[in-house]
């Protein structure tokens, strides 16, 4: 089994208003995760090293960084962690300037495993719906058609939360299997802004939302698990 997470740390930052990496990499490990999506990561130096790096090399993780703004020494934005090693890796901007938005961007990253590639997009998109829209079209550009043998994954937070809203739509059209399940506000979630979905379906095994107990995030974490 391949399990996915993809979760919005809201800055490595509680409800308390504490940046707390270590909230983070606890949830991590109870989750057991193989790759993970982040997003709302603040990588800024944390006991000697990154946040990010830090949070890594305690889980046993790969760290891929993502960012999109760059404040004095601290990054912000997408990462990844992963088991698995990495054979290709591309960013993508999908940044729509004259938006009021902060600047998006898309992580494309392969990795590889024994029952073939696995290619996966990560993302935040933006807060506008003209502006998660134009994003929309990019990621699909990049997504392209479906390459027999590989699994294409894609994980996020989309802000969108019309659960049949035009966007959803075209997402559910490219992909065989999503999940659903409601992670914001993580208190009491309503709308189900991170979500993940796999092309083919035939690898799908499960999902779930965790349930936070202590107020790591905003958001909770979104999971799905592949067949070996």
């Amino acid at each position: 089994m391949i399990r996915i997470v993809s979760w919005n740390v809201h800055g490595f930052v509680d409800r308390r208003g504490r940046f707390s990496p270590e909230a983070s990499l606890r949830v991590l490990e109870e989750l057991e995760p193989d790759i993970v999506a982040l997003q709302e990561v603040e990588d800024r130096r944390w006991r000697g090293q990154q946040s990010l790096h830090w949070l890594a090399d305690r889980g046993g993780w790969n760290a891929w960084v993502g960012s999109t703004l760059l404040r004095g020494d601290s990054r912000y934005g997408n990462a990844i962690l992963a088991n698995f090693p990495a054979t290709r890796l591309t960013h993508h901007d999908l940044t729509v300037h004259g938006s009021k938005s902060e600047p998006r961007g898309l992580i494309e990253i392969e990795f590889s495993h024994r029952r073939g590639p696995l290619r996966l997009l990560a993302t935040h998109l933006g807060l506008g719906r003209r502006e998660r829209q134009l994003q929309l079209k990019r990621l699909l550009r990049v997504l392209g058609e479906p390459v027999s043998g590989r699994v294409d994954v894609l994980a996020g937070d989309f802000n969108e939360w019309l659960m049949a809203s035009k966007l959803l739509t075209k997402i559910h059209a490219a992909f065989d299997v999503g999940t659903r399940g409601r992670t914001f506000p993580a208190r009491r979630p309503l709308f189900a802004l991170d979500r993940i979905w796999i092309r083919p379906g035939s690898r799908f095994s499960g999902s779930r939302v965790a349930r936070l107990t202590g107020g790591e995030s905003d958001h909770l974490p979104t999971i799905i698990e592949l067949t070996e």
